[in-house]
């Protein structure tokens, strides 16, 4: 029943905006504080999800969680399921150091700086 799950997902994302997506699921714990985004920069269109214990972020209407330079693809933080994307969006790939982004949190009103490979 659970490969069937992970089928009928990877089924459903597919198509998503030039991802590719494998049976692989991220079933481990996430731990938030707080459901606050934070945008990596000012006008970006990546955010953070605050004081959280591994690095997720907010881009194309889902949430990326990046384990080990694996990428997961989640529609809902909380409840996953975290699905295995090889090939996630760029904007997400040229994030240079994620884990800087673990127990992010906004410590004024400017947004979080962006840390790209150039």
């Amino acid at each position: 029943m659970p490969k069937l799950l992970a089928v009928a997902v990877v089924a459903m994302l597919g198509g998503s905006a030039g991802c590719t997506a494998h049976a692989d699921l991220y079933t481990g714990p996430v731990h938030v504080e707080s459901a606050s985004l934070v945008p990596l920069s000012p006008g970006s269109e990546v955010s953070t999800l605050a004081d959280s214990d591994q690095p997720i972020f907010a881009t194309e209407h889902a949430y990326w969680l990046v384990r080990g330079g694996t990428w997961y693809r989640a529609d809902d933080y909380r409840r996953g399921p975290w699905v295995h994307i090889s090939n996630p969006p760029e904007r997400l790939r040229r994030i240079a150091h994620p884990m800087a982004y673990v127990h992010f949190r906004r410590h004024d009103d400017s947004a979080a700086m962006i840390l790209l490979r150039h």
